[in-house]
């Protein structure tokens, strides 16, 4: 459904109500002036009076009605299709949840089609619309306008996921009862990666823009949009350490179980090594021959035995010391 639409002459939002056509023709009649069309997850019959009014390619509208795309910048004759993807974490719940945004961008419109619950764009048309020096120069002010909110956004979840790792797996990974086990560590892996999936292909489209390889983007706007991709940059760069991050928390986690085991493993050894020689001195004198029976039967023969089980067992511990098998 359409939230909101409105023309804007010399950067000031005009005081009229008109349709999708109309919005066009006074774009189109009157200077220094564009459209913006906002719609939230369109029906095709609902699309089909804007696709018309400003003659939108019908695979982009197919695109902008299914959504779950790729960030991507696509040329389409005399516009341009964008789509990004905002994200916001929910720290408590470990999720970055992900919505769309796809604009298609003219020389006098500008159409933005949101899905999800994520990056509302209410809020940046009010902020926009304070700034008429920036939204005079046109539909690629509303363009830097919106990604500017979305990098913002990135930047939020930059901040919470690194506050997250630093406390719940670095802080904890090699505390024995630490929470950083491997299900922790892989889940904020795999919601590093979708956050990934979501700002790194960006990176290449807001350059086009920033360098104004592609049409529509007024001079003054594009180092604006530098500065946005500076920003895009460092997110995307926060995301590589990250990703490194957790991976050596992994590895380190592995470690140390390893460790751990083996030092229990040894443990093991050297009680399992104390008592073999005492089975085997206490099973060979054991045994029920006449002989034996007949000559081992005071109380000194087994005081002696004792004595010898004993110094068996002092001298082992003393070896196993030397070398360290005791900790």
């Amino acid at each position: 459904m359409i939230i909101d639409l409105a023309v804007y002459q010399d950067g000031r939002r005009l005081g009229l109500t008109p349709n999708a056509a109309e919005a066009r023709r006074l774009a189109e009649e009157r200077g220094d002036s564009f459209a913006w069309v906002g719609l939230y997850e369109p029906k095709a019959e609902e699309f089909e009076d804007v696709r018309q009014a400003f003659g939108l390619h019908e695979l982009a509208v197919e695109d902008a009605i299914k959504a779950q795309q790729r960030p991507k910048l696509e040329v389409y004759g005399d516009s341009l299709f964008i789509v990004l993807k905002p994200t916001l974490y929910v720290p408590a719940e470990h999720d970055v949840q992900v919505g769309e945004i796809l604009l298609f961008v003219g020389r006098k419109f500008i159409v933005s089609v949101r899905h999800g619950a994520v990056g509302e764009l209410i809020g940046v048309r009010k902020t926009i619309e304070s700034r008429p020096d920036l939204l005079k120069h046109g539909p690629s002010a509303v363009v830097y306008a919106i990604l500017d909110n979305v990098v913002d956004g990135y930047r939020k979840v930059v901040n919470d996921l690194e506050d997250q790792i630093q406390e719940e797996i670095e802080a904890e990974v090699l505390l024995p009862n630490g929470r950083a086990g491997p299900e922790e560590i892989y889940t904020m892996k795999r919601e590093v990666l979708e956050f990934h999936s979501a700002c790194a292909p960006l990176v290449e489209p807001v350059e086009r823009l920033a360098r104004m390889r592609v049409g529509f983007v007024d001079e003054t706007i594009a180092q604006y949009l530098n500065d946005v991709q500076d920003h895009l940059l460092k997110v995307v760069s926060d995301v590589h350490r990250f990703r490194e991050i957790l991976s050596n928390a992994m590895e380190l986690h592995l470690s140390s179980t390893s460790a751990r085991l083996n030092q229990t493993l040894s443990q093991l050894t050297v009680i399992a090594s104390l008592f073999l020689p005492l089975t085997f001195l206490s099973g060979f004198f054991g045994m029920n021959f006449g002989w034996l029976v007949d000559h081992i039967g005071s109380f000194w023969t087994f005081a002696i035995a004792l004595f010898v089980m004993a110094i068996t067992v002092l001298v082992q511990l003393i070896i196993f010391r030397r070398r360290g098998l005791l900790g």
